[in-house]
């Protein structure tokens, strides 16, 4: 099923360049990206895609501990 306007998962995942889509479906079930549900599959609006991507792509994995030097 195609809705108009929307993205899948998975074209939001290759459009940031991710290996999956399970962290999107994480950031879904956290609040993080808002997206509706149509079935088994997930849909984005492009304005919440641009969103998403301008506040939330550039941060890959978990940040770096700071190191101490004593």
């Amino acid at each position: 099923m195609i809705m108009e306007g929307y993205l899948t998962l998975e074209e939001l995942a290759n459009r940031l360049g991710l290996k999956s889509s399970g962290g999107l479906r994480t950031q879904i079930q956290r609040g993080v990206l808002k997206a509706t549900r149509a079935g088994h599959n997930w849909f984005i609006t492009e304005e919440e895609a641009v969103k998403y991507e301008r506040d939330h792509a550039k941060r890959k994995g978990r940040p770096r501990k700071q190191l101490t030097t004593e």
